[in-house]
C-alpha cells in the first residue's frame, strides 16, 4: 500500500527510489500525509491519530521505514478481527466481503457529502464505518473514524482525509485477500 510522506529537514541521503517523498521546511498542513519525519527534531509523527516516535540521529531511510513498519502494524490487524470474530477465517473473509460491498463507494459517496457540506450524514456514516472497520482489520481506521465522527459533530472535518485514505487501503487489502481466496 502506498503511505504520503512528508520530510522536513534536510536529508543526507536521497536513496530512497521506492517511496514517494515532499520535501519541505515546514509550514505543511500535514493532513495529506500519513508520516511526517522531522529530520531536525528526531521524531516520526503519524497525523491521523496526533503520535509520534522519538527517532534520534536515525537516517531518513531507517526513519521511513520503521515509521511505515509502525503505521502498518496499527493500521491493519487481521488477527484482532478474528479474535473478535470467534477465531473464524470463514467469518473474516465474510466480513471483508461485506466490508467491500457496502463500502465499495464510500469514497464517492463522503465527497458527494462533503460538497454538500452536509456533515450530520457523514457522521453517520463514519460512525457506520467505526462500527464495522475492525471486523475487516481496519484497527487504525475504526480509530480515525471515532475521531471523525466527533469532529463532525461540531461541523469540523479534520481528519477527513485520514478517514479516507484509511478506508481505501483496508478496501484494498479487502479486495486483494479475497481475490487470492478465489
Amino acid at each position: 500500500m502506498a503511505y504520503s510522506v512528508l520530510v522536513l529537514g534536510e536529508p543526507e541521503d536521497l536513496s530512497l527510489k521506492s517511496y514517494s517523498l515532499k520535501f519541505a521546511q515546514g509550514g505543511e498542513d500535514h493532513g495529506d500525509y500519513d508520516l511526517v519525519i522531522d529530520l531536525r527534531l528526531g521524531k516520526i509523527y503519524f497525523p491521523a491519530t496526533g503520535t509520534s516516535i522519538e527517532n534520534p540521529g536515525i537516517g531518513l531511510k531507517q526513519a521511513v521505514e520503521e515509521g511505515i513498519r509502525t503505521l502498518s502494524s496499527e493500521e491493519y490487524d487481521p488477527q484482532l478481527a478474528m479474535e473478535m470474530l470467534a477465531g473464524s477465517p470463514e467469518l473474516f473473509r465474510n466480513a471483508q466481503r461485506l466490508y467491500a460491498s457496502e463500502y465499495g463507494d464510500l469514497s464517492e459517496r463522503f465527497e458527494e457529502l462533503f460538497s454538500r457540506r452536509e456533515f450530520s450524514e457523514m457522521r453517520a456514516l463514519a460512525h457506520k464505518v467505526k462500527g464495522y472497520a475492525l471486523y475487516a482489520g481496519g484497527k487504525l481506521l475504526q480509530k480515525v473514524a471515532g475521531i471523525l465522527e466527533t469532529e463532525l459533530k461540531e461541523n469540523k472535518h479534520g481528519h477527513y482525509r485520514h478517514f479516507l485514505r484509511l478506508y481505501e487501503r483496508l478496501l484494498a487489502h479487502c479486495q486483494v485477500e479475497n481475490v487470492q481466496e478465489n
